[in-house]
């Protein structure tokens, strides 16, 4: 998980706010992230209004929201992470995400099989990663869109958090756990330090995401940097997937 940042480097994006304000709601917003997938107690109060979620997510992946840039990066993210597994272990990755279509043709089948995969086309690929420098524009380009997805998942946090104050957990209800993290989202949850903060990891995230820019460059230029990014008709087919499940 990656590590909560410190509020300063937002602070050329929280100009005429409450920064105490901003401070704690800040805090929270990456302490429930970071237990976010673990605590099924929180998953309740933010998704459900304390009832019980009945299809919990497993990652940050399993989670669609209506910020558009936000799956773009997830589509990019999950696409290179997969290859990236293909072509470090020395078994087959799984992909979690059905509709990820996997750019290239040479290794598309063998990589995107499960059953009666040609290993040698592996092996290949493999190889390729070991020897090729484009690999490490690869590794940079990851990391770029993992920074990325990280502040679109901080705002995604903050907005369920928002939400739940204002759909509070049922009342009347004996849920000791669920009332004391609904007692801290309508401490932390102030509109101002909301508006601001919800604005500062947006900006962040697509700053992150323009970064991609150059590398991206670089990999459509290789032959086999290739392989590891999606094209426009390859990004558009999966966003129609997504909107249409």
């Amino acid at each position: 998980m990656a590590k909560i940042k410190d509020i300063s480097e937002y602070c050329f994006l929280l100009r005429n706010a409450d920064l105490e304000k901003v401070k704690e709601l800040h805090k929270t917003t990456g302490e429930f992230r970071e237990s976010f997938l673990e605590n099924h107690i929180l998953q309740d109060v933010l998704l459900n209004k304390g009832y019980e979620v009945e299809n919990r997510p497993e990652s940050f992946f399993d989670i669609a929201d209506s910020t558009f840039n936000r799956t773009k990066t997830l589509i990019h993210l999950a696409c290179v992470n997969y290859l990236m597994n293909s072509a470090i272990k020395p078994q087959l990755a799984v992909v979690t995400i059905p509709t990820i279509i996997i750019p290239g043709e040479e290794f598309q089948v063998a990589i995107k099989n499960t059953k009666g995969v040609n290993f040698e086309s592996i092996e290949e690929f493999q190889k390729q990663w070991m020897k090729n420098p484009i690999s490490q524009t690869v590794r940079k380009y990851q990391e770029q869109l993992t920074s990325a997805f990280d502040e679109y998942n901080m705002k995604f946090m903050l907005n369920l958090i928002y939400r739940a104050k204002i759909n509070s957990i049922a009342r009347g209800n004996d849920w000791v756990e669920e009332r004391k993290l609904q007692n801290i989202i309508e401490k932390v949850a102030d509109s101002k330090a909301y508006s601001v903060l919800d604005s500062a990891y947006y900006n962040m995230g697509n700053r992150a995401y323009r970064g991609c820019g150059r590398l991206l460059k670089e990999l459509n230029e290789n032959d086999f940097g290739k392989m590891f990014i999606l094209n426009m008709d390859e990004m558009n087919n999966v966003l129609r997937k997504v909107h249409q499940s």
